[in-house]
């Protein structure tokens, strides 16, 4: 028991030492650079400030896409007690936490199958040093981290179960598969199901040969049990994604048609549209990264960026080599490969031929099948089978992410067969027969067979390659058409040259590192070494081996005295810093809004009200920071207004930097609404193509914006064309509600979006047939004297009063959405009508009246109470398993 205990201090205290050493920045008070974790700031900016005001959660934000619900966002579920387990785990500075977490989480797989601590922990270290799982973090895709270090000890607790070891297979399915759900990144939850059915038909064949069926369904029962159990600890969040989903672009679309006016047939799904869902597909040559990571040139990025490889290469070819793609596979654009490491990977064709364990035919089986899934448009028919057939399977995009199971299961068969190795004797003298001809030992076989491939790339690389990708194909022979063929084709040659000399050092990596690590097995073999030896020797070229290629994407390097990927962690900074334009905006606001006076006076409450916070609190002595100060008035600001913004002067549909300060018209996110999206391919771009040709072409705002309709009709009050230019106020914008004077009626979804390109909003409502139930007789009519304010802004709580002299129709430029947004007229339930096709509008009675918008989205609170309840039976079932266990342990020391 002790020295069960010890050895498992000595693998985390191994595994903690090994992330620390990798991201020592972390440890001097450095954070890594993470794209999307700013990005996400920019998303949750407002439910952030909501929460910190309220107290609450608001469910909605108006700061991204005209509006749209937060769940995907940032929603807090404070009810499910799993978040304190989630929470606890993450005791090291980031991003070590998610090393620890992979290493950890393998670890328990591997002894679940009861490989022996040492392997197990030289394994577990090689699995989290798959180059993927560093270069996501970089990124900023911690969620995708979280799921993937959940994923082992998921299936941990599934071997556990059918070996024999029920409740603690039990407690380890059900917290690990608990905490699976809690990273929320439902693909990769998804993939692990393919792994989990695998290894779940494996042992029913088991069962069906022992005869010993029942077993099987009484141990599959257990598990389907505590699965859901679960599953039901984040119901909450599923159930809100759920119902969600149903309205994304992950959703089926209502349209027949595509922005060209051309049928949208060949590329509609019930869920994402294929050409979206194999955006990113891996090449079939580029599955080579397995063993040769550069095997494509490595990560997206100009070859001049290297100096050493322009050295062979000409003057008068220098400069056209230099600006070229030192990336050349078929995703449009790579942060880096997907790299097992040559020795695992030769560890795991050993195991395919050698082993007889009953998972190798489940392990090979979910390998080639997320192989096949990860080539995408590459291998169409295959993916369209999926696409067609498997539920769920539409609405993930980026296929090439499935090869994180290949990235577990490669590894876990390689280490099953070294572990076989090193303690069954006859493991070297296991011959390879075809028929009965016996051609030598499997060992040494498969060996040289994997050293001939990449003997072979060595020689005669070309013979396998092209080195150039398809789009580089298609440019290069449309200039040799064009140009001079012999100039060229020089120049192509001189490209093609640096490219095979990247791909060949990495091929020589590979082999000398596989011929180290056979000599080591050889030397064992022969009893030159002994065992504890030749784990060693052989486990540390496992680690390096994958060491070396992590640190050409994740690394400490530095530049002039600064760390690259790493900056110093300062308490309160901002996501994003304004710009000039940001600021324009502010202070005119502020300053200068003749209809809101006591915005600034709100301000400046607001800022010393943070100041007396802070000073209270210890962590403020003199005054706020300038950047401080801006932060509390953009909140104001936001909380006090209604206006959009569109900034052109960044990817306006894939960047949340605008969402960080006021409500966007763009903005960043996987999962948009579905209308929204189809508005901005239909309208929004179109619109804002024209708009910037007018306003270069010296046209004044006023005539420039005269029949910009989606734009108008969606709030866009200021343009940012140029971060560090004042911005362009529209004239024409319609603000946050209008009173339409004609009803345009059509029948299906296509009509009502194609209209809105010939229609004036400020004149013209489109509305469709199912509707007009909802809309009673009355005459529109366009009385100036009818008026409505907004009174209160909220994201998630609107309150208007109207003074109409009769019973109108309003549009209001909020964003429709069905599934909880609830209208109430003094108190009163109103029908919300989808009018514009994204917009909502209400028929308000003539008179004076309060007009209240509520988002309310059904189940959330039950949602709620499930999630407490079935994490408290899951952890007191954890506590229950824990002290029957250890009662036992008590009384077997005693006797």
């Amino acid at each position: 028991m002790k020295k069960s205990f010890y050895r498992q201090i000595i693998a985390i205290g191994i595994f903690t030492a090994v992330a620390f050493i990798y991201f020592y920045p972390a440890l001097l008070g450095y954070s890594l650079k993470m794209a999307d974790i700013s990005s996400w700031k920019g998303m949750a900016k407002e439910v952030g400030d909501y929460r910190a005001l309220f107290g609450s959660e608001p469910l909605w934000t108006n700061s991204m896409f005209g509006g749209m619900p937060a769940f995907q966002i940032s929603v807090t579920y404070a009810a499910n007690l799993i978040n304190y387990i989630y929470q606890a785990l993450f005791i090291y500075p980031g991003p070590t936490h998610f090393f620890f977490i992979y290493a950890l989480g393998f670890y328990i797989l591997l002894l679940s199958l009861r490989i022996e601590y040492k392997i197990a922990i030289i394994g577990a270290l090689a699995y989290a040093l798959s180059s993927y799982f560093l270069i996501i973090l970089e990124a900023g895709h911690t969620s995708k981290a979280a799921a993937i270090g959940y994923m082992a000890p998921v299936l941990a607790g599934f071997i556990l179960t059918y070996r024999g070891k029920i409740w603690l297979g039990l407690v380890l399915s059900g917290l690990a598969m608990a905490l699976e759900l809690r990273s929320n990144h439902l693909q990769i939850t998804y993939y692990l199901g393919f792994v989990l059915l695998a290894f779940v038909l494996a042992e029913f064949i088991r069962a069906y040969h022992d005869k010993n069926i029942r077993r099987f369904i009484r141990q599959s029962m257990a598990l389907g049990i505590v699965l859901i159990v679960a599953i039901l600890t984040n119901a909450g969040n599923l159930y809100n994604t759920l119902s969600y989903s149903k309205y994304t672009t992950r959703g089926p679309s209502e349209l027949t048609i595509k922005a060209d006016g051309t049928p949208n047939n060949e590329i509609k799904t019930n869920g994402l549209d294929r050409d979206y869902v194999t955006d990113w597909s891996y090449g079939k040559e580029e599955s080579f990264s397995f063993i040769i990571p550069d095997v494509k040139g490595g990560a997206t990025g100009s070859i001049g960026n290297d100096p050493a490889l322009l050295k062979s290469i000409g003057a008068s070819q220098r400069e056209f080599v230099a600006k070229n793609n030192r990336y050349w596979g078929d995703q449009r654009f790579t942060s880096g490969p997907v790299y097992l490491g040559i020795i695992m990977f030769w560890l795991f064709l050993l195991g395919l031929f050698s082993l007889k364990s009953r998972y190798k035919w489940a392990i090979l089986a979910v390998i080639l099948l997320a192989l096949f899934l990860s080539w995408g448009k590459n291998l169409m028919w295959f993916t369209d089978l999926f696409l067609n057939y498997m539920p769920g399977y539409n609405k993930f995009r980026a296929v090439t992410i499935i090869l994180v199971i290949i990235e577990m299961l490669v590894p876990l068969l390689g280490l099953i067969y070294l572990n076989r190795l090193f303690f069954t004797s006859n493991v070297f003298l296991e011959k390879f027969k075809i028929g009965n001809k016996e051609i030598g030992s499997k060992f040494m076989v498969v060996s040289a067979l994997l050293f001939l491939v990449l003997l072979f790339f060595f020689i005669a690389p070309d013979t396998f390659f092209t080195f150039f990708s398809d789009q580089e194909k298609t440019y290069f022979t449309g200039a040799i058409n064009k140009n001079n063929a012999v100039q060229v084709q020089t120049m192509m040659d001189a490209l093609k040259d640096v490219r095979i000399s990247i791909f060949k050092a990495d091929v020589l990596r590979s082999m000398g590192f596989l011929i180290v690590a056979f000599v080591v097995l050889v030397l064992y073999k022969t009893k030159t070494i002994s065992s504890k030896v030749a784990i060693v020797g052989l486990g540390l070229l496992i680690i390096i081996d994958p060491w070396g290629v992590d640190k050409r994407y994740l690394n400490n390097e530095k530049s002039r005295g600064k760390y690259v990927k790493w900056e110093k962690k300062e308490k309160n900074k901002p996501a994003y810093i304004p710009s000039k334009a940001d600021l324009s905006i502010l202070n005119r606001e502020l300053l200068f809004n003749s209809e809101k006076p006591e915005l600034n006076e709100l301000a400046q409450e607001a800022i010393k009200n943070k100041t007396e916070e802070l000073r209270a609190s210890g962590e403020l002595k003199g005054k706020l920071s300038p950047v401080m100060e801006n932060d509390v008035k953009f909140t104001t600001l936001g909380f006090n207004s209604d206006f959009r913004v569109l900034n052109i002067s960044v990817s306006t549909f894939n960047d949340a930097s605008t969402s960080f300060f006021f409500k966007s018209i763009g903005g960043y996110h996987g999962a948009k609404l579905k209308i929204y999206q189809e508005l901005i391919e239909f309208e929004l771009q179109p619109e804002i193509q024209e708009l910037m040709t007018r306003l270069k072409s010296g046209v004044s705002p006023h005539l420039a914006f005269k029949d910009m309709t989606a734009l108008n009709m969606l709030n866009a009050q200021y343009l940012i064309y140029n971060k560090d230019a004042e911005p362009i106020e529209n004239p024409n914008v319609l603000g946050n509600a209008w009173f339409p004077e004609a009803i345009k009626w059509v029948e299906t979804p296509d009509e009502e979006l194609l209209a809105i390109k010939e229609m004036d909003p400020a004149k013209t409502a489109v509305i469709r047939e199912k509707y007009r139930d909802l809309l009673p007789g009355f005459d529109i009519n366009s009385n100036e004297e009818n008026a409505i304010e907004l009174m209160e802004y909220r994201p998630n709580n609107l309150i208007y009063v109207s003074n109409l002299k009769s019973t109108q129709l309003t549009v209001f430029s909020e964003i429709w959405y069905p599934d909880g947004w609830v209208a109430r007229i003094d108190g009163k339930k109103a029908d919300i009508i989808r009018v514009n096709y994204v917009l909502r509008g209400l028929v308000i009675p003539s008179g004076e009246h309060k007009v209240v918008f509520s988002f309310e989205p059904p189940g959330y609170q039950t949602a709620n109470i499930v999630s407490f309840a079935s994490s408290f039976l899951l952890i007191l079932f954890g506590l229950w398993v824990a002290v029957k266990f250890y009662k036992r342990k008590l009384v077997a020391s005693k006797e």
